[in-house]
């Protein structure tokens, strides 16, 4: 049977503030406190081994033999049939030391391209995860995700390879997705629930207890407030403008598609997708907007169908054409 999680601290076995932040978030519910291997000063393992498993579990013993705490560590990558699984384990090498993967999607194409593989060139996402305790024991987990290489590559949302993968089932690659749909059923989600099944509680231990979560905007601080607020079962999102990089467009559509982006990517970070949405507020400046914004809404919404209040009123900048609100529940 394998070893449940008895409470505390955990070592995630990583010097990546992003991916730190992830996996905190993952485990919250369960009262995990989630401290990451670079604040401990722990050393990086060299990846000797030849599986995603292996290298996983490598990092996750070397930090709690030197932390004296249990570790959890993940290792992931690319693997296309027709190139013997590489990338694979040199997923982020083939990126080279700039971390361009349009330069390594270039590669992985040229090589098939090269090697006249057949239609389709098919390939694989894996998410290995290693949870291990400081008198050796173990679990380790798996997560994969299928599916079809294309080019050119499809999108600029995700990263790594995500432009040029297209998943066993839908018409989108990982670059076109909505986040949220993303998160949902990836490699590292996957993953993920197998551990979550084997290690942990049926039932989060920290239910009730309120999250907070932040875009890191100065605005927040400045007025106090959080991009999004997880209570229990419930995530609750601030009213979101369609701000783009400090840049607000001109038309309201566009600025309602950025403020849903926005949505979509701190409902994933609190563990939702739109598909939990159950009321959305929206507020534009002039009622001629509401037919501008509609095809937005739509897209998103339309099979969802949220309870929702649609309010013309003033907004604090004259730049803001457009502000929505939502509520997402998933008991």
């Amino acid at each position: 049977m394998t070893r449940r999680w008895s409470g505390g601290k955990l070592v995630v076995a990583t010097h990546n503030a992003g991916k730190l932040r992830e996996i905190a978030e993952l485990l919250a519910p369960w009262g995990v406190e989630a401290v990451s291997a670079g604040e401990l000063g722990l050393p990086e393992p060299e990846e000797t081994e030849t599986s995603f498993i292996g290298n996983a579990r490598l990092k996750a013993k070397a930090a709690a033999q030197a932390s004296g705490l249990p570790a959890l560590a993940d290792d992931s990558g690319l693997s296309v049939a027709a190139l013997d699984g590489a990338p694979g384990i040199y997923s982020a090498r083939w990126a080279g030391p700039d971390k361009d993967f349009g330069f390594a999607m270039r590669r992985v194409w040229s090589e098939l391209e090269a090697g006249r593989a057949p239609e389709p060139r098919r390939g694989a996402f894996h998410c290995a995860l290693a949870l291990v305790w400081p008198d050796g024991g173990e679990a380790v987990f798996e997560g994969i995700v299928e599916g079809d290489l294309v080019w050119p590559p499809r999108g600029s949302r995700g990263f790594g390879y995500d432009p040029m993968f297209l998943p066993d089932g839908e018409s989108e690659t990982y670059g076109e997705m909505e986040p949220a749909r993303k998160h949902a059923s990836s490699h590292r989600a996957r993953a993920f629930r197998h551990l979550v099944a084997a290690c942990f509680e049926d039932k989060p231990v920290m239910a009730s207890t309120r999250r907070l979560i932040s875009s890191g905007s100065p605005f927040e601080s400045q007025l106090g407030y959080s991009r999004a607020v997880v209570q229990g079962d419930w995530a609750f999102v601030s009213g979101t403008t369609g701000y783009a990089n400090g840049v607000m467009p001109e038309s309201a559509a566009e600025q309602a598609r950025n403020a849903l982006a926005v949505i979509g990517k701190a409902l994933a970070e609190a563990g939702f997708g739109f598909e939990h949405v159950v009321r959305a507020t929206y507020i534009v400046t002039d009622a001629a907007h509401v037919a501008e914004i509609t095809p937005e809404l739509g897209a998103v919404f339309s099979e969802i169908r949220p309870a929702a209040t649609l309010v013309v009123a003033g907004l604090i900048r004259p730049e803001m054409k457009v502000e929505i609100e939502v509520t997402a529940y998933k008991g």
